[in-house]
C-alpha cells in the first residue's frame, strides 16, 4: 500500500528515490515495530512462569488485580458512550460537509472515521490492560527476586515496565498503519491511477486523525480514573489511617492499602501507557501531514518515511537499553537507569545518521545536527527534573530531621519550595526548546519550504525518540513503590524489603522520565499546532497574525481549559478522599472499641475501600470530559460562525488554541508534580522508620492530589485538545 502511494508521488513528478526503497523503509518500520512487540510479549510472559514461591502471594495479587480491573471496567464502559456519543458527531459531520467530487462517498469518509476511532480508543484499552497485568506480576515478582539481589529485584522492575512501553509504542504505529492499509485496498488504490492514488492517500489523511481522538477520549478517561482514584486512597490512607488509627500507610489493618497500591498500579502503568499511546497517535498524524506537506514543497518523496524511520530506530534502541540496566549490591540503581538512558541514546542517535544518509543524501549532515539537537532538547526535561528531585531530597533530608512539629511544618515547606523551584524550571525547557526549534526550521536551513519542514520532522522526531525507554523508567519506580506494600501484605523477609527500599527511593530519581513525557506533550501539541494549516489545505507561506484579536483569545481559551479541567480533576479527586476516608475512619473506630488501640489481628475490608474509590472517580467523569472535547469544535464554530471570520482565521485561531493548551499544560503539570515530588522523600523515609506525623500526613495529602491527580489530568487534555483539533482541520477547507 505504502509503495503503491510512494509511486503515485514519483509518478506524478514529484522526485522521489527508487520504488524499491519504499519496501525496503516500509518493512524496516513495520519489522522493528512488530519485533518489539513480539520482544515485549516474550519478556512479559516470562513474568508469568510457575513458581511455588509466588502461592503465598497469590492472595495479594489476585486482590490487586480485581481492583484495577473494576477501575479499568467502569472506565471502558464510560469509554463506550463517548464513542457512541462521537461517532453519530463524526457521521453526520462528513454528510454534510463532503464534496461531491471527493473519492471517499460521504458514507465511506464517516466509516472511515468512526473505524478509526473506536480502533484508537480499543487499541489504548489494550495496552492499559496488559500493562496493568504486568505492573500486578511484576510487584509480585519484584518481592521475590528481592530476596536474592539488588540487580534481580531491579531487573524485574524494568522489564517490565519495558515490555509495557513497547507494547503501547508498537499498537499504535501499528494499529495506525493497518486501518490506512486497508482502508486504501478496500478502496482500490492499488488499481488506480497514480495522480488519483496519490488524491485517495489525501483523503485518507484527512479522515485518519479520529484514531487520534479515539486514543485522546481513552487517555482522558483512563487518566482520570487512575488520578482520581489513586489521590483518593492515598490521602485516606495517610490522613485516615494515620490520624485516626495510627497506622502507617503500608501497615496491613490500614483499610485503604489495596486501594493506594492498585491505585499506584493504575497511574505508573495504565494511565502512563494510555498518555503514551495517545501521544504517538497524535505525532503519527501530526508528522505525516508535515511530511506530505514537505513533499508538496519540493522535498523527496523518502521525507514521507523519515520520521517513521527515526522512531523505529529508536525503539530498537530502547529496546537495547532495557537489558543494559544491571546494577552492584553496593551500587546506586539511578546509575544502572542512566547507564540504560544513555545506550538507547547511543543507539538511537546512530540510527538518526544511517536513516537521514539512506533517505536524504543531500541534507543528510545538517538534519543530523538538528535530530542532535531534538535530543539535547528531550535531555533538558529529564535533567530539570531530576536536579529539582536531587536539591528538593537533599534540603528535606536536612530540614525534617528531629520532632514531629518540625517534620510537619518543614514537610509543607518543602511543598512550596518545590512549586517555587518549579516555576523557575519552566522557563528552562521552554528556552532551549524554542531556540532549537527556531534554528532547526530557520537559521540552518535557509529560507526554503522543504527544508524547514524536514528539519522541523528531524526535530521533533528525536524529540520524543526516547519516549518508550523514559515510560519504563518511570513505571519501573510505580512498581518498586507497589512493591513494598506487597511485601509488607505477604510478610517477606527483612532483606527483601531493604533492598525494595533502597529501590523505592531511586523512585526520586525515576520521576525525571514525567518531565520528559510532558516535554513531548508539548511538543506534539506544537507538531499538531504546524500541521493544521495542511491538513486545512492552507497555503504553504500562509502567516498567522498573532495579534488578531481572535487568535489571541483563543490561545488564552486554550489554556483556560487546561487549567480548569486540572482543577476539576483536582475537585474529584478531594470529593472521593472525602468518602473514603470516612469509611476507613468508621472501620477503624470499630476496630479500636474504645481500647484507643487498632488490634494486630485487625482485618479490615480493603475491597469496601476500592469499591467506593472506584465508584467515586466515576463521579461527573464523562460529562467533563466530553464538555473538554467539545471546546475546540465550539470555538471554530464560533469563531466561523458568529464572528463571520474567513477560513484562513479559523485555522489560525484553532492554531492558537492548541498551542495555548500545550504551554499551559506543561507549565502547570510541570510545577504540580514538583510540589509532589518535594515531599516524596520524606514520605518514603517516614514509611521506613515506621514513624507517624499527622500533620505531615495532611500536607502529602494536598501533594498527592495536586501531583496525582490535577498534573495528569492537564497534560491528557493537552493531548485530546490536539487530537481534536487534528480531526477538525480537514473540516475548514
Amino acid at each position: 500500500m505504502w509503495t503503491r502511494v510512494f509511486l503515485a508521488i514519483e509518478l506524478s513528478g514529484v522526485r522521489a528515490a527508487p520504488a524499491d526503497h519504499a519496501v525496503t523503509e516500509l518493512a524496516l518500520i513495520l519489522g522493528i515495530q512488530a519485533a518489539s512487540l513480539a520482544f515485549a510479549m516474550v519478556v512479559g510472559r516470562s513474568l508469568f512462569a510457575d513458581d511455588a514461591a509466588l502461592s503465598r502471594f497469590e492472595r495479594v495479587a489476585r486482590a490487586l488485580e480485581r481492583a484495577t480491573r473494576s477501575v479499568l471496567a467502569l472506565g471502558a464502559r464510560d469509554i463506550a458512550i463517548g464513542l457512541g456519543l462521537l461517532s453519530a458527531s463524526l457521521a453526520v459531520g462528513h454528510a454534510l460537509t463532503r464534496k461531491a467530487n471527493a473519492l471517499l462517498s460521504p458514507v465511506q469518509a464517516g466509516l472511515v472515521s468512526v473505524l478509526g476511532l473506536w480502533l484508537g480508543a480499543l487499541l489504548t484499552l489494550l495496552a492499559c490492560f496488559a500493562a496493568l497485568r504486568l505492573g500486578v506480576q511484576a510487584a509480585v515478582r519484584l518481592t521475590l527476586a528481592a530476596r536474592s539481589s539488588l540487580d534481580r529485584a531491579l531487573g524485574v522492575s524494568v522489564r517490565a515496565a519495558g515490555s509495557a512501553a513497547l507494547i503501547g509504542d508498537a499498537l499504535s504505529l501499528l494499529g495506525f498503519s493497518l486501518l490506512f492499509g486497508l482502508s486504501f485496498a478496500l478502496k482500490g488504490g492499488t488499481a488506480l491511477a497514480a495522480p488519483e492514488a496519490l488524491r485517495l492517500s489525501r483523503e485518507l489523511t484527512s479522515v485518519l486523525p479520529t484514531f487520534a481522538v479515539g486514543a485522546a477520549l481513552a487517555a482522558l478517561v483512563v487518566e482520570r480514573a487512575a488520578g482520581t482514584y489513586r489521590a483518593a486512597c492515598e490521602v485516606a490512607a495517610n490522613v485516615a489511617g494515620e490520624i485516626d488509627g495510627g497506622l502507617s500507610r503500608d501497615d496491613p489493618r490500614n483499610p485503604a492499602l489495596i486501594g493506594a497500591v492498585s491505585g499506584t498500579l493504575l497511574s505508573g502503568h495504565a494511565a502512563s501507557i494510555a498518555l503514551g499511546f495517545a501521544l504517538s497517535s497524535v505525532s503519527h498524524i501530526g508528522m505525516l501531514a508535515l511530511a506530505v506537506r514537505a513533499v508538496e514543497s519540493g522535498a523527496p518523496a523518502s521525507a514521507l518515511f523519515v520520521p517513521f524511520v527515526v522512531r523505529a530506530f529508536f525503539v530498537l534502541g530502547s529496546s537495547f537499553g532495557l537489558p543494559v540496566v544491571r546494577t552492584a549490591e553496593m551500587e546506586s540503581p539511578s546509575t544502572a537507569l542512566l547507564r540504560g538512558h544513555l545506550c538507547s541514546l547511543v543507539v538511537g542517535g546512530v540510527g538518526i545518521a544511517g536513516s537521514l544518509l539512506w533517505l536524504l543524501h543531500d541534507e543528510w549532515q545538517r538534519l543530523t545536527v538538528v535530530g542532535l539537537l531534538g535530543l539535547g532538547a528531550s535531555l533538558v526535561g529529564t535533567l530539570t527534573a531530576a536536579l529539582l528531585s536531587q536539591t528538593e531530597s537533599k534540603s528535606l533530608g536536612v530540614a525534617l530531621e528531629g520532632s514531629s512539629a518540625a517534620d510537619s511544618g518543614a514537610t509543607g515547606l518543602g511543598a512550596l519550595s518545590g512549586v517555587g523551584k518549579a516555576f523557575g524550571a519552566v522557563l528552562v525547557p521552554v528556552l532551549v526548546l524554542g531556540v532549537g526549534a527556531l534554528w532547526a526550521t530557520r537559521v540552518a536551513s535557509g529560507t526554503s519550504p522543504a527544508s524547514n519542514a524536514l528539519a522541523t520532522l528531524v526535530f521533533w522526531s528525536t524529540l520524543a525518540g526516547m519516549l518508550p525507554y523514559t515510560l519504563a523508567a518511570g513505571a519501573a519506580g510505580t512498581t518498586a513503590a507497589s512493591a513494598r506494600a506487597v511485601a509488607g501484605l505477604a510478610g517477606a523477609e527483612p532483606d527483601a524489603q531493604r533492598r525494595m527500599q533502597r529501590l523505592a527511593e531511586a523512585r526520586l530519581s525515576m520521576i525525571s522520565p514525567r518531565a520528559q513525557l510532558l516535554l513531548c506533550a508539548l511538543g506534539a501539541a506544537l507538531v499538531t499546532a504546524l500541521s493544521l494549516p495542511s491538513l486545512a489545505l492552507r497555503n504553504a507561506g500562509a502567516a498567522i497574525d498573532v495579534l488578531e484579536p481572535v487568535v489571541l483569545w483563543s490561545g488564552a481559551l486554550g489554556a483556560a481549559l487546561t487549567l480548569g479541567y486540572a482543577g476539576a480533576s483536582a475537585k474529584a479527586a478531594a470529593a472521593g478522599a472525602h468518602t473514603l476516608a470516612l469509611e476507613v475512619g468508621r472501620q477503624l473506630r470499630a476496630a479500636r472499641r474504645g481500647t484507643g488501640l487498632v488490634p494486630e489481628d485487625f482485618s479490615p475490608s480493603y475491597k469496601a475501600c476500592v469499591d467506593l474509590a472506584a465508584e467515586s472517580s466515576r463521579a461527573r467523569r464523562l460529562p467533563q470530559v466530553l464538555a473538554a472535547l467539545s471546546l475546540p469544535v465550539l470555538l471554530v464554530l464560533a469563531v466561523r460562525w458568529v464572528a463571520q471570520a474567513p477560513s484562513a482565521l479559523v485555522v489560525d485561531a484553532l492554531v492558537a488554541f492548541v498551542a495555548g493548551a500545550g504551554f499551559a499544560g506543561f507549565a502547570a503539570a510541570l510545577t504540580l508534580d514538583a510540589a509532589q515530588t518535594a515531599v516524596a522523600a520524606r514520605r518514603l523515609k517516614r514509611a521506613a522508620d515506621g514513624a507517624v506525623a499527622p500533620l505531615a500526613a495532611a500536607s502529602e495529602s494536598l501533594t498527592s492530589m495536586l501531583g496525582h491527580a490535577a498534573a495528569p489530568a492537564a497534560q491528557a487534555l493537552v493531548l485530546a485538545t490536539a487530537g481534536t483539533a487534528l480531526a477538525l482541520a480537514p473540516f475548514l477547507i
